[in-house]
């Protein structure tokens, strides 16, 4: 049986994504909206008749890399040609980040504020409790970013020595 296909259109722009898609980074916006548990469901009846929905403050280039990592792929550090060209490197990780949070994207965010040197602020949470939920990939993204901001944080803070000459 294959997955569920959501509709996803971003100022005129279709995306469709899985249901696996939409529990990439769980929970969030799009699993809340359509109604979609931290494991496939059999049950046809706990899914949500809606299967499509149409946002007009997002930008759908930006929502390209969204799709891409909700798909599995790393989508930092950003290529030269991997953000819209009508704004800068550095506002396409800011407006980034921001449309993460917007959709609930917590893994997304940690990754995006750990890569920006910022300080993880965003409380992750799993969903309900459940074998699935508890082998999540959002969970090893935030461990892996959480280690690394920590690796960070000791290097910068440790003293240095420098030599006289």
């Amino acid at each position: 049986m294959g997955d569920d296909q959501y509709k996803i259109i971003i100022r005129g722009e279709t995306f469709i994504l899985t249901g696996n898609q939409l529990r990439f980074d769980y929970p969030n916006y799009f699993a809340s909206y359509f109604r979609i548990q931290p494991a496939p469901s059999r049950n046809v009846a706990s899914r949500s008749a809606e299967q499509e929905i149409s946002l007009r403050d997002r930008d759908p280039l930006l929502f390209r890399m969204i799709e891409s990592y909700l798909s599995g792929y790393d989508i930092l550090p950003l290529s030269d040609h991997g953000w819209p060209q009508y704004m800068s490197k550095e506002a396409a990780l800011k407006n980034l980040l921001a449309d993460a949070k917007y959709y609930g994207l917590n893994g997304l965010v940690q990754l995006l504020q750990s890569s920006s040197g910022q300080t993880a602020t965003t409380i992750v949470t799993d969903g309900p409790a459940s074998p699935a939920a508890s082998n999540t990939p959002a969970k090893w993204r935030i461990l892996m970013v959480r280690c690394f901001t920590l690796q960070l944080s000791l290097a910068s803070s440790s003293p240095r020595t420098s030599r006289k000459r």
